[in-house]
């Protein structure tokens, strides 16, 4: 994005990569949710405002064909939140007070303190990457979790909640056991 659009703040620069495999003992994934909420698909895009992207020379940017749905998106972030990470929960035969570590999508600064609070993980630990790497978008959970375990914030052992989304509405929960 260019750097004057006052929307840039949202997006790092970053890129990650999860080399996922067989684990030794009980380590893995318990229990996943994903949902959709399809009527919010145009709260935001990459193109030209007024134009499709492939129509007009220039230099794309984040356009939002439907201001009202952003809002819809941002405002119901825990509660999406929640309703994925209770049935990924679900999934795994858990609850909230078996959680140990949560990470969770940063599109905001706030964002994982409400989500993790709504979803009942005032317990678990967390590690926020938002006032320094910004919006990585798909990059953020990785990136949680790489420096969460190389600070010795998540460890071998713990149960794992994760949230993450996009817009348009897709969001998930994960539920796994870290460690090698």
């Amino acid at each position: 994005m260019d750097y004057a659009d006052p929307q840039s703040a949202w997006f790092g620069d970053g890129a990650t990569a999860e080399v996922i495999g067989a684990s030794q003992g009980a380590a893995g994934i318990l229990g996943r949710s994903t949902m959709t909420e399809s009527r919010l698909r145009n709260a935001v895009a990459i193109g030209r405002a007024g134009s499709k992207w492939y129509e007009a020379p220039g230099r794309l940017g984040m356009v939002s064909p439907d201001r009202k749905s952003g809002y819809q998106i941002l405002l119901g972030f825990a509660d999406y939140g929640k309703r994925v990470v209770d049935a990924a929960l679900s999934d795994a035969g858990l609850s909230s007070s078996d959680v140990t570590f949560f990470g969770c999508h940063q599109a905001q600064i706030w964002q994982r303190r409400v989500a993790q609070r709504y979803c009942g993980l005032d317990a678990a630990r967390a590690l926020d990457t938002f006032d320094w790497a910004g919006n990585l978008t798909s990059a953020n959970l990785p990136l949680v979790l790489e420096v969460a375990q190389r600070g010795g914030v998540l460890r071998d052992g713990d149960v794992v909640a994760l949230y993450g989304g996009g817009a348009g509405v897709t969001v998930s929960g994960l539920i796994a056991k870290w460690g090698r």
